[in-house]
């Protein structure tokens, strides 16, 4: 869409996806209200809306798409819905300013990178739901806590499970397969 100058928007009732990029670069875009049947939101969708402050993601999305938020760096919270199940690679990934989200249960995967460099996210509780996760997940995000059950950190904290989903060279830990080099983050067993 590209357009600079779009500030609000409203989605019609009866819309039941967005395509692909189709509000990218809207950089003053600060709020969008979604229909309640509302099936898809496509790849990109919200790439680069600087000031989308925050969203509510309705019942029916069952994934977050590819870079779908990817450096909406005013985004400080949202609501992800009951339904979600994946959250695709990078979805999340340069929104510096988020602060708070919470996983539901029934999220039964986190793809590479998908929180990357969100720096304000301070804790993350992982649904028990959470079977596969990405490596780099949180990548630069400099004071998160992590928290997970004993059974999670089992599973994932075995060299097997980070071959399988990294290249060379491999993690040394399940901190540097989650978090990269980040010294400050940790993880809490709930």
């Amino acid at each position: 869409m590209n357009n600079k100058k779009l500030k609000n928007i409203k989605v019609p009732e009866g819309v039941i996806w967005i395509l692909d990029n189709a509000f990218m670069n809207c950089y003053n875009l600060e709020s969008i209200q979604l229909p309640e049947e509302m099936y898809q939101i496509r790849n990109g969708a919200f790439l680069n809306c600087y000031n989308l402050k925050s969203i509510q993601l309705l019942k029916g999305l069952i994934d977050i798409p590819y870079e779908v938020f990817e450096d909406c760096v005013n985004l400080r919270s949202i609501q992800l819905s009951e339904g979600v199940i994946v959250i695709e690679e990078y979805a999340f990934k340069g929104c510096v300013n988020l602060e708070s989200i919470q996983l539901p249960e029934g999220v039964t995967s986190i793809e590479e990178n998908a929180f990357e460099g969100c720096v304000k996210l301070e804790s993350i509780y992982l649904p028990e739901s959470l079977e596969d996760i990405g490596e780099n997940v949180f990548y630069g995000c400099y004071n998160l806590e992590i928290i997970m059950t004993r059974e999670q950190k089992n599973k994932w904290d075995d060299r097997a499970y980070w071959e399988q989903k990294s290249t060379e060279p491999y993690p040394d830990s399940l901190e540097s397969f989650l978090f990269g080099n980040n010294s400050n983050c940790r993880i809490t067993i709930r």
